[in-house]
């Protein structure tokens, strides 16, 4: 479990009594077989800690991420934005945007096999990006290097979510998913259906059936459904299917 520091001071009234963080854990200890059980707290009082099931991020505004950047955040998208002792170049079209290896091979497995193995890109350190457009990309690189995202738009995240998951950068796809699954509404849940189907992203798919079937008498009527029923109905079938073999795994 890993608990940011602005998050932990976010929630201090909770989480810092008495400027105290007090953490409760449980160890088990077996040498072949198990004959007793004890459990042991250093805890004095009974004030109840956060459990992992917990749901820290539920407090925070992800909108307003702006107001909890830290020093170290400020400090890397000067990093990104200067150019800073850079390493290597993403080329996409014309423009190459410099960038630091240090930093890609730990936020994206994807970068990580380009520049460690015996690649092309590893020899020019340098890698040509191809299906993003270039402000997806600076995107990308803003959250890779600050953990934070500039524009909560719905295009924006669909854009988002495919570059996150063509370099497997995990936290933001699922970020991505997060943020289409709350805003889905009459005027774009065939959209997202549509998207959900192509990418497979199974939690969308799930959520625009749902709201389908909740909202089924405003949606049937839209023009956009009407004109375009047939692959509608083909994407609702896939997600469909792809709902049902889910349930019975």
């Amino acid at each position: 479990m890993i608990i940011n520091k602005s998050k932990l001071l976010a929630n201090e009234n909770l989480l810092l009594p008495n400027d105290t963080l007090s953490v409760k854990c449980e160890f088990g200890i077996s040498l072949g077989t198990v004959t007793d059980q004890n459990v042991v707290t250093s805890c004095e009082d009974d004030t109840p800690l956060l459990k992992e099931s917990d749901d820290l991020s539920m407090t925070f505004n992800e909108k307003n991420d702006s107001e909890f950047v830290t020093e170290s955040q400020t400090d890397l998208k000067s990093m990104l934005d200067d150019g800073t002792l850079f390493d290597a170049g993403l080329q996409i079209g014309s423009e190459v945007i410099r960038v630091h290896k240090n930093i890609l091979n730990a936020r994206s497995p994807v970068f990580r096999a380009m520049f460690t193995k015996d690649t092309k890109e590893a020899t020019s350190n340098t890698v040509v990006i191809e299906a993003l457009d270039v402000d997806t990309l600076r995107e990308l690189l803003l959250y890779m290097y600050t953990d934070t995202i500039k524009g909560y738009l719905w295009e924006n995240m669909k854009k988002l979510y495919f570059a996150s998951d063509k370099y497997e950068v995990l936290s933001l796809k699922k970020k991505c998913v997060c943020f289409l699954k709350k805003n889905l509404s009459v005027s774009n849940v065939c959209e997202a259906l549509v998207f959900a189907d192509l990418h497979q992203v199974g939690d969308l798919m799930t959520a625009a059936l749902a709201f389908i079937s909740e909202c089924h008498s405003a949606i049937f009527v839209l023009k956009e459904w009407k004109e375009k029923k047939i692959i509608l109905l083909l994407h609702l079938r896939s997600c469909v299917k792809y709902a049902v073999t889910k349930k019975s795994d």
